[in-house]
């Protein structure tokens, strides 16, 4: 991975060798603020020689493995960014304990930070002693710690109401880490910004969302940010739903209003029916108390029923229930 590119003329991310899907500006920060990471547990577990120890061969074989599985698991830029996070953790890894001319601070530096973090002692420097297991959950755990950084900066950019310029003074992020390369395609030019490392990506993308002025909405039905694909009005995103795993939050929230639709028109008319026979059935005999009474009853019993179902107190369901048991 040569870094993290964006194609400014088309408002668009991809990769450096592009062979990442191209995505709307905007798009990263968002998935960022909600990227639940825990998947890599399950993966993590399917690896066949977590007992074995640390070896050239190992080291080689683990690196493949986990390349070709994360493919499976992740798509897109999710992939990518856990393919290098990967890539950078085994290589100063290596360098650290699998060759002479490393230098990292010292080499016996970096060593006891591996010893150190997957309970070893570190005065031993035997890199035989760690498992495939305790360097995975190194990995994890720095892994998560990267994103979560990434994430509180997503978080403060949407909630906080912190500006980019905020967020960098205070983090003590510098805007240094980009290149700019012209590319001819299709015919037309376009500007190439190429970021370093996902969190100058995550950075760009924010000064973007600022820039070009991107609506960015709250989903109705899950409640997260999402940028309408088309039409700005749009009331629901395009993930998963999570009432109902079959449909997104767009089948779903047509789906749920059409059927809230239809439950109040039923609703509706059933109250009518009810409230014209009582109201009928009081005037014919208007020397019966008990009918007027009836009818009075219903119609105060009717609002307080209305207002709890408003209020959330009583469910639409209960509610046409009552109804139906009103009847006669």
């Amino acid at each position: 991975m040569l870094g993290w590119s964006f194609v400014v003329n088309d408002t668009s991310y991809s990769s450096m060798d592009y062979t990442i899907k191209a995505i709307p500006f905007g798009e990263i920060v968002i998935e960022m603020l909600y990227w639940d990471i825990s998947r890599l547990r399950e993966m993590f577990s399917d690896y066949p020689d977590h007992g074995e120890r640390i070896t050239s061969k190992y080291l080689y074989k683990m690196v493949s493995w986990f390349y070709k599985k994360i493919d499976s698991f992740f798509d897109g830029w999710k992939a990518a960014l856990l393919q290098e996070s990967f890539h950078d953790f085994t290589k100063t890894f290596s360098k650290a304990f699998c060759t002479d001319g490393f230098v990292y601070n010292s080499v016996q530096e970096y060593q006891l930070k591996y010893f150190n973090s997957v309970g070893i002692d570190p005065l031993s420097k035997n890199i035989l002693l760690i498992t495939i297991e305790q360097l995975y959950n190194w990995f994890f755990f720095e892994l998560v710690c990267k994103v979560g950084a990434m994430q509180e900066l997503a978080k403060r950019f949407f909630n906080d109401g912190s500006t980019l310029a905020n967020i960098c003074a205070t983090e003590n992020i510098v805007f240094q880490k980009f290149s700019l390369q012209v590319i001819l395609t299709e015919g037309k030019f376009a500007q190439v910004i190429t970021a370093e490392n996902f969190i100058s990506a995550l950075l760009f993308d924010m000064m973007k969302i600022m820039e070009r002025d991107i609506t960015i909405h709250i989903c109705a039905n899950c409640g997260k940010f999402f940028i309408p694909p088309n039409r700005s009005d749009t009331k629901y995103c395009p993930r998963i739903s999570p009432q109902d795993e079959s449909k997104t939050c767009q089948e779903y929230g047509a789906y749920s209003t059409w059927a809230k639709k239809t439950k109040e028109d039923e609703i509706y008319s059933l109250y009518r029916r009810i409230y014209m026979q009582k109201q009928m059935m009081a005037k014919r005999n208007p020397d019966i108390s008990s009918y007027r009474e009836n009818f009075e009853q219903f119609k105060m019993d009717s609002k307080i029923r209305k207002r709890q179902v408003k209020e959330g107190a009583l469910s639409a369901d209960d509610y046409l229930e009552w109804l139906k048991h009103a009847i006669g």
